[in-house]
């Protein structure tokens, strides 16, 4: 049997109820059904895929999480206190969506959560700008066998759950994708040492390109002004509205603006490579 893993439906048999999950269904683990499924979104990389699954079963087993539209958003805010470990987090509740983003703040995807979280409506571009392999099959999205551990099935206004368990024809989900099966490690720099999460300071000042920009294409937000560096703090959308101050760095004789930006409802201040910006 192949497991997901959702947020399906109050104690009541409504979209609302009281904190905390009283029938232990209301946040649960269930075999695999087909929706059907608009799409599979599968994060590159496996580690992340991982704990992914781990955030949803922690959630499941969990009944202090319960069901409600109304305070989605209350395990959300639970969880970060404590680290998005969601084994300790008290009385709450959540939806199919705001559950998937929680889970997904917790694996280290970059995604974040907003003032209100993911929607089924909107989160085939949310998970595709995070880097995110959106896959459309209709055979395989009906089929447990090509169900891939922590993979996020979506139907667009109406449900998402995740998988828990590895399908007996993964692999080739994997490689529909366009994901290696070989084991991935840790963001590395060229050199082979760990990405940099310190905020590099700005040495440069021109005060002609201070102004608003939007992005042109998804595009990471990096601690300083190196891709193969400095690691992503979280990857913009196309579209994002950033403001530069004029503060800036060179890095192979391309400027990388100093930036602030609002991804899902939380400020950001980093780096973006000016190639992929265009004035507002």
């Amino acid at each position: 049997m192949v497991r997901i893993g959702h947020a399906s439906i109050s104690e009541k048999g409504t979209n609302n109820g009281a904190k905390g999950d009283s029938t232990s269904r209301e946040v649960c683990i269930r075999e695999f059904y087909s929706k059907p499924w608009d799409f599979v979104a599968i994060h590159p990389d496996a580690a992340v895929r991982k704990k992914h699954a781990k955030a949803i079963e922690a959630a499941c087993k969990n009944n202090n999480i319960g069901y409600g539209q109304a305070d989605r958003n209350t395990l959300n805010t639970l969880a970060k206190a404590k680290g998005y470990d969601l084994s300790k987090v008290g009385k709450c509740n959540c939806d199919c969506s705001s559950l998937q983003n929680v889970a997904a703040v917790a694996s280290g995807s970059g995604a974040t959560y907003g003032s209100n979280g993911w929607t089924t409506s909107t989160m085939k571009s949310t998970l595709k700008a995070l880097g995110y392999k959106i896959v459309t099959d209709a055979a395989m999205l009906a089929s447990s066998a090509y169900c891939v551990r922590g993979a996020i099935y979506v139907k667009a206004s109406s449900h998402t759950v995740a998988a828990l368990d590895n399908g007996t024809k993964y692999a080739d989900m994997l490689k529909k994708a366009g994901i290696s099966t070989a084991k991935t490690s840790a963001p590395t720099s060229n050199s082979g040492s760990k990405l940099i999460t310190k905020l590099q300071s700005a040495k440069k000042f021109d005060k002609s390109i201070a102004r608003k920009y939007k992005t042109t294409t998804g595009l990471n937000l990096r601690y300083g002004a190196n891709s193969t560096k400095y690691a992503s703090m979280v990857v913009m959308p196309a579209g994002t509205s950033v403001q530069c101050y004029g503060y800036y760095n060179v890095t192979n004789g391309v400027k990388w603006y100093y930036v602030v930006a609002t991804v899902n409802g939380i400020k950001y201040t980093g780096y973006c490579s000016s190639k992929y910006l265009k004035k507002a």
